[in-house]
């Protein structure tokens, strides 16, 4: 199947149908799977004035990937993580240059729903990533 998998994660119940699709498709013993967490930039850059502001994201980020890391390691499953600071699209199209696949939990969108703006984050980066993205609802 796949050797290095990319699940990008935001904490949220969607990411355990992206993380079990990883875990199925994952070419064992010698694959990885990668969580990689991007904590989006306020415009306008990274100043003195909102420094405390992203550590106290990156310490949560890091919590919330120490829990998900260990429930993967109990599986005996060889993973890593990334917490990045940037455009999350960007950020997750970056990290998916080294990978064979990614899988991003998403949401389901109903004809009716289809329209200026509807474009989510998973959407635009399955278009732009540079290998086979699977989304899971």
């Amino acid at each position: 199947m796949f050797k290095k998998i990319l699940v990008p994660v935001d904490f949220t119940e969607k990411n355990r149908a992206a993380l079990e699709q990883a875990r199925q498709l994952l070419s064992e013993p010698d694959g990885s799977i990668t969580l990689l967490h991007v904590i989006e930039a306020v415009d306008g850059g990274w100043d003195a004035e909102l420094a405390g502001f992203y550590e106290r994201l990156q310490e949560r980020a890091r919590d919330g990937m120490k829990k998900l890391l260990e429930d993967l390691e109990d599986q005996s499953l060889q993973c890593d993580s990334v917490i990045a600071v940037g455009n999350r699209v960007a950020e997750i199209v970056r990290v998916a240059k080294s990978h064979d696949l990614v899988i991003l939990g998403s949401h389901s969108v109903t004809p009716g729903q289809v329209g200026p703006g509807w474009m989510g984050v998973s959407y635009r980066a399955a278009i732009l990533c540079p290998c086979p993205v699977l989304l899971v609802k």
